[in-house]
């Protein structure tokens, strides 16, 4: 997971999609559901305003890692406001906890792919931007996003581009991430309830 996020710095890519429109700046919408909220969203929200981070990740995670879309998407929207850092297995500088945010981000718009309101059309019409790999060490790494780019714009079935993302190594498989984020050693945290001399640990 290590080399995965600190691959991806994540302001060049929020300021896309709050260009784009799907960024929310409050994880209060992020369900991105008109419907009632879900007795999980209520719960993260509970502790969030209590201040108890680690606990609200938890509340939706255990929904996120079964496949759960709106779970998923919620995540997305918590981490894409900066509300929330997830679980990692290093300890947080500022510059690492920004490109660990990123990584989290693009993986995560994937595997909500099915919620075609949110992230569907959109990796359909923009795909991955090129520029959130600037720092990625493999030189052919161009090459790799333009051909998921490319399956994205092409295909109707965007399990198809999640199965390329996967095996040119652009993000992490499902149920690798999943396992990664339950075995990681250091709770998730919200950065704004953090003391700077705290961020490095």
């Amino acid at each position: 997971m290590c080399d995965f996020i600190r691959r991806f710095p994540i302001w060049p890519f929020i300021s896309i999609l709050l260009f784009a429109g799907i960024a929310l700046s409050s994880p209060a919408v992020a369900a991105a559901s008109e419907e009632k909220p879900t007795v999980w969203e209520n719960e993260m929200g509970k502790f969030f305003r209590q201040g108890d981070c680690a606990q609200a990740w938890q509340t939706v995670w255990k929904q996120a890692r079964k496949g759960n879309i709106a779970a998923l998407t919620t995540l997305y929207y918590a981490i894409s406001s900066a509300s929330i850092v997830p679980p990692s297995y290093f300890p947080s500088s500022r510059d690492f906890m920004v490109e660990q945010m990123g990584g989290h981000i693009i993986a995560l718009a994937i595997y909500a792919r099915k919620d075609e309101k949110q992230f569907g059309e959109e990796l359909r019409q923009h795909g991955i931007p090129d520029e959130l790999f600037g720092e990625y060490a493999e030189p052919d790494v161009s090459g790799k996003i333009q051909s998921v780019n490319g399956c994205f714009k092409s295909k109707q079935n965007l399990d198809d581009c999640y199965a390329m993302a996967v095996k040119l190594r652009l993000i992490p498989s499902f149920e690798q991430y999943v396992r990664w984020m339950d075995n990681a050693p250091r709770p998730a945290f919200c950065p704004s309830h953090e003391k700077s001399s705290d961020l490095i640990k």
